[in-house]
């Protein structure tokens, strides 16, 4: 049994609210080249502006020796990023090294290491050697913890922020964590339940005891029929947003969404995404 990396813990729960809500228009197009390179396309469109901004984004592999161009992208913006990574390190299983840098300038070289009690994983900035960051998740029989902490370097050592998450998983479907960050000072709390295969209901709550600030968000997602789905998440501020993804013959995918807040009803929003292939 593996973990997943630190920076995953409470993933699926988050991406219940996440996932599915963007208030933009854009068309995605993806596509696979020869040699195993995969081509993908994003343009969006801005009502009232005068500009379509779009990326292109090229990805490309090479099993035998565990490399991988995990991203290659391009913006309108005339910024470029990249993403690397090598999987299969000699005489080191279960170790990950990874690449990504912006433009020229940011760079960070990345390790993930994977074994049966743990996974661990650091980022070093490789650019101005300024900052680094390491965390650890792990665990036995359905429970989850971790811990993080982001260390300032150069001329002058400092932990800059740290933090531990706690989760337990009595069942498949079933899900409840609680993540600290910002020194401990912030508390979110994640709770998930698979009600049954096509209902699934998620909450996150924040809170910091300093200042008694605090949020809360219900959400719930339905699988209505084969290909169709909905989402709906309610928050304190009063703030709703639903969502319905589609999938058509020919790899179409739609996904429409909508978000008001009932404090002030001129404030919404609404979007339209197309993904094809």
């Amino acid at each position: 049994m593996s973990f997943d990396e630190y920076c995953d813990f409470g993933k699926s729960t988050k991406d219940l609210f996440e996932e599915d809500f963007d208030s933009t228009f854009s068309l995605n197009i993806k596509a696979k080249a020869p040699k195993g390179v995969g081509i993908s396309s994003t343009t969006e469109y801005c009502p009232g502006a005068a500009i379509f901004p779009s990326k292109l984004n090229l990805d490309w592999s090479h099993a035998e020796s565990g490399f991988a161009v995990d991203k290659l992208e391009i913006n309108s913006l005339s910024k470029g990023s990249i993403e690397t990574s090598l999987s299969t390190v000699p005489y080191l299983p279960g170790l990950k090294l990874t690449f990504k840098g912006v433009d020229c300038s940011t760079g960070s070289l990345g390790m993930v290491y994977k074994h049966r009690v743990a996974t661990l994983s650091s980022d070093l900035d490789i650019a101005g050697f300024s900052s680094m960051n390491v965390s650890a998740l792990g665990g036995t029989a359905g429970v989850t913890a971790g811990a993080s902490a982001s260390l300032a370097l150069g001329s002058k050592f400092e932990v800059k922020d740290f933090g531990g998450a706690v989760g337990y998983t009595p069942r498949e479907g079933m899900f409840v964590g609680v993540q600290t960050s910002n020194k401990c000072n912030e508390i979110n709390g994640s709770m998930q339940f698979q009600v049954q295969p096509k209902l699934a209901l998620a909450a996150l709550v924040d809170f910091t005891p300093k200042t008694s600030e605090h949020s809360l968000n219900v959400g719930v997602s339905y699988n209505c029929c084969e290909g169709t789905s909905t989402k709906v998440k309610v928050s304190n501020s009063g703030c709703i947003d639903a969502s319905v993804k589609s999938e058509f013959p020919n790899q179409l995918t739609l996904v429409g969404s909508a978000g008001i807040d009932v404090k002030n009803p001129d404030k919404y929003s609404f979007g339209v995404n197309a993904t094809l292939g």
